[in-house]
């Protein structure tokens, strides 16, 4: 939901033009009738995917973590890394108590990606999101009454939400905006009333009968790219090195595709996906 001509309504109308997706307009009055627990002022509208979804996170990361181990890989948990190298013949990763030497390397570090490739110099700025969840009306917002998951691009920040899916009550919160985090081994996860202030603001204008108290709260990290676009490449100084980084909050439901795109790279194979515009030589 938002205003015709901003950059979210218009980036989703141009993505479902160039990939055939089925979208249905709706007006402001549309949205009230057919979803009566949210109410946008004229002159919003929305666009509407009745082929969207939500993915449970946790469940996908097992699932894949299956899928792999099955495939023959193994997965090392707790194990933070300290450093890496590489040279002609292979790479090598250092964690606390562990070595490991490989012929190929694939980075995905999330909020220690400046880090990771320090030498790089790239743009990155991690910053400290909260998530808060709320009681509501189930007959309103619930999955199982047909209330989907939503953004709205507003004039006072860009907030978005899932239905009741479970006791926890109603996912939201606030894309936009973040405090920057300097160390992410260090993030605050306590809850501050700056995380809270906004979001019960927005609730109160566009979803009126949901509790603004929040029942609890999760604290995570955007890592973001000046452009907000993923960066995905081969190190510019090792072939040996692939990595993808900067993802900007928008990133966990690409993990499948990007996962091809790094296989493909650190196996030699020519990706199927243009990856010119991810590439980090764009920031020099």
């Amino acid at each position: 939901m938002g205003h015709h001509d901003g950059a979210v309504l218009s980036g989703v109308r141009r993505s479902a033009n160039e990939h055939d997706l089925n979208l249905e307009a709706l007006s402001a009055n549309d949205v009230g009738s057919r979803f009566t627990g949210i109410r946008i002022p004229p002159g919003m509208e929305a666009l509407f995917e009745p082929e969207g979804g939500i993915l449970l996170a946790e469940q996908c990361v097992r699932a894949q973590m299956e899928l792999a181990t099955g495939l023959g890989a193994e997965v090392r948990l707790d194990k933070a890394v300290t450093t890496w190298e590489a040279n002609d013949t292979g790479v090598i990763v250092q964690t606390a108590n562990d070595r490991f030497e490989a012929d190929h390397l694939v980075i995905c570090a999330g909020a220690w990606a400046a880090a990771m490739l320090k030498p790089l110099h790239i743009p990155l700025t991690v910053r400290r999101k909260t998530v808060l969840w709320f009681d509501a009306p189930p007959d309103l917002f619930s999955r199982k009454s047909g209330f989907p998951p939503f953004c709205i691009d507003s004039p006072d920040g860009f907030f978005y939400g899932f239905p009741i899916i479970d006791n926890d009550g109603m996912k939201v919160s606030e894309h936009s905006g973040g405090q920057e985090v300097t160390d992410p081994s260090e993030l605050d996860r306590d809850m501050r009333d700056e995380d809270v202030s906004r979001v019960q603001a927005f609730l109160r204008q566009y979803m009126p009968t949901v509790s603004t108290d929040p029942k609890r709260h999760s604290v995570c990290t955007y890592t973001m790219t000046p452009d907000e676009n993923f960066i995905i490449d081969r190190h510019p100084n090792h072939d040996r090195v692939v990595f993808a980084a900067g993802f900007s909050g928008h990133g966990f439901k690409f993990a499948p595709v990007v996962g091809s795109m790094l296989a493909d790279l650190v196996t030699g194979r020519h990706p199927q996906q243009p990856l010119e515009f991810l590439s980090v030589r764009r920031f020099e």
